[in-house]
């Protein structure tokens, strides 16, 4: 049987909440899923108090105050009426017993956030988990705190016994994940277990499984657990209407606290950007600035900008054959065969490493690590690296003022890869596994030139086919279907906005691709915030007029 959350909201008086920004629906919506009354404003303190107590002896019970200010050392909590309500009352109220658990959602201002945060971790309760936020326009952490009531009937049915401090982990993981991508929002995830190590839940009968959550338990290769990732990021973004069951909601829940459970801090802000959860507390948020992996140097090395240009190899304008009458292979459909002018541009010989990296943002890979290439990286991290690579060409080398660095196009990928002859592979029309990283033969990627010269395109460009993909500026649209309605112009990317769900055009294959998935005309598209094992970039030199 799936349980319905027990809910306690007290979000202050009306006019408190005509100032809030959160979606309305999402509020309904998440009260009517709940065993509660509709009443969210208006709260005297006897009513408060006897609705807590009434709640003290169910299973999960979840309580959702804005903090007004604090008096004698101790948070008020916003009734909506005059009568004044101390949260340490709150907390009295509720004798949850071992193994029930009380979550409590805890808004106030950026003021005062810190003193709430220390008044929470002092307190000596039990069995109970605090979060606290700056940020009470969105709901997301009241709908969160429900989406946890989801969870414990999912893992409750996986025969599983689940620990306060997991949860608290969980929680903390995407609360920071959502403070990162919401940057005016602070939060803070404090957990209380009734001893070291207690167990909030155990399990009961097993009906679910929606993935193979034992691929994240096992040690499986790194490029299998992408791909799971990618099947729990769907299943966090599953559709589900406005007053839907509980069970259907259990599919988008179960997604979101998996991602959390799998994800490092860094991959779970960019997941949860796409999950339902964070769709329905920001319906409007088009303009959310994408996560960023790098942080430019303060003090980057400032000679390496002198010779920047020795790292790229120039491709001569010309007319140049693209795409390919071959629809066999089994992956997204090639660009139709045509003849293309492409102006003079410079390329990177070889994939960003490492190594090329330290001499302008901060890396934490070790030095070991230097000569491959950089892969674990998003569309959004690439054109951060072009940026501030052309600032610092600018700033550093005065001479390449009229250039600007970013990443190629497909037309200058294929263009470079093919050369004027067209070839199916950097070196020639037929494959040769001499000359290339792919099919698991190695099973990593390998340092840029390995395979040189034999490996390499006609112009001298490396690692043109296998070892990373390497993202493209250029714009997919929806996959499989509409790349041919795209003008070239957006195709390109020239004048495309694209958001973190936007599919772009990635190139070359990767070291577990087979033969055919390597040819230099094949395309594949992925998610712009996707990052990976096997995804790395290149960077082209383009001079630009005025």
């Amino acid at each position: 049987m799936i349980r319905r959350p027990l809910l306690v909201v007290s979000l202050g008086d009306l006019q408190r909440q005509k100032e809030r920004e959160g979606n309305p629906a999402l509020l309904r919506d998440t009260i009517l899923q709940s065993k509660t009354t509709l009443r969210i404003t208006g709260w005297n303190k006897g009513n408060l108090l006897r609705s807590i107590s009434r709640l003290s002896n169910q299973t999960f019970a979840v309580y959702v105050f804005d903090i007004s200010g604090s008096q004698n050392g101790d948070l008020l909590i916003h009734l909506g009426s005059p009568e004044v309500l101390n949260l340490a009352e709150a907390l009295k109220a509720d004798q949850m017993r071992d193994p029930n658990l009380s979550v409590f959602v805890l808004y106030c201002d950026a003021g005062t956030f810190d003193s709430v945060q220390s008044f929470v971790a002092g307190h000596p309760s039990s069995n109970t988990l605090f979060i606290v936020s700056s940020d009470d326009k969105h709901y997301f952490f009241f709908a969160l705190a429900c989406e946890l009531t989801h969870w414990w009937n999912i893992k409750s049915s996986l025969f599983e016994s689940v620990s306060f401090e997991h949860i608290g982990e969980c929680i903390q993981t995407i609360a920071y994940a959502y403070s990162r991508i919401s940057s005016d929002c602070r939060a803070s995830v404090i957990c209380k277990p009734r001893t070291g190590h207690s167990i909030a839940w155990t399990g009961g009968g097993d009906h679910v499984g929606m993935v193979e959550v034992e691929k994240l338990r096992q040690g499986v290769r790194e490029e299998q657990l992408e791909d799971t990732l990618k099947r729990i990021s769907q299943a966090a973004n599953y559709p589900r209407q406005q007053h839907s069951s509980s069970s259907d909601r259990m599919v988008s829940s179960q997604g979101l606290f998996w991602l959390a459970e799998a994800s490092s801090v860094g991959q779970m802000a960019a997941w949860l950007r796409d999950t339902r959860l964070f769709r329905e507390c920001h319906p409007y948020a088009t303009d959310l600035s994408p996560t960023v992996r790098f942080r430019v140097l303060e003090q980057p090395d400032v000679p390496f900008f002198s010779t920047f240009q020795d790292h790229f190899i120039p491709i001569p304008a010309g007319i140049y054959h693209f795409g390919s009458a071959d629809d066999s292979i089994e992956s997204e459909p090639p660009a139709a065969p045509q003849d293309l002018w492409v102006p003079g541009f410079s390329i990177m010989r070889s994939p960003v490493t490492y190594k090329f990296l330290r001499h302008f943002v901060q890396c934490d890979m070790p030095l070991e690590m230097d000569d491959t290439p950089v892969v674990n990286v998003s569309f959004f991290d690439a054109e951060y690296i072009a940026e501030v690579c052309t600032a610092a060409l600018h700033r550093y080398s005065p001479q390449s003022s009229s250039h600007v660095v970013r990443l190629p196009t497909e037309y200058q990928w294929e263009a470079a890869a093919r050369g004027f002859s067209g070839y199916n592979y950097p070196w020639g029309d037929v494959f040769d596994e001499r000359f290339v990283n792919s099919g698991m033969r190695i099973g990593h990627p390998t340092r840029p030139g390995m395979f040189s010269p034999a490996g390499d395109s006609v112009f001298g460009c490396q690692d043109m086919a296998g070892n990373v993909k390497e993202w493209t500026r250029s714009y997919a649209g929806t996959r499989g279907v509409d790349w041919t309605a795209h003008s070239e112009s957006r195709v390109q990317g020239d004048d495309q906005k694209i958001g973190d769900t936007s599919r772009m055009i990635v190139r070359g294959g990767s070291y577990t691709y087979p033969p055919e998935c390597v040819l230099s005309w094949v395309r594949n598209s992925q998610i712009a915030s996707r990052r990976d094992v096997q995804t790395g970039f290149r960077l082209v030199l383009e001079e630009v007029s005025g």
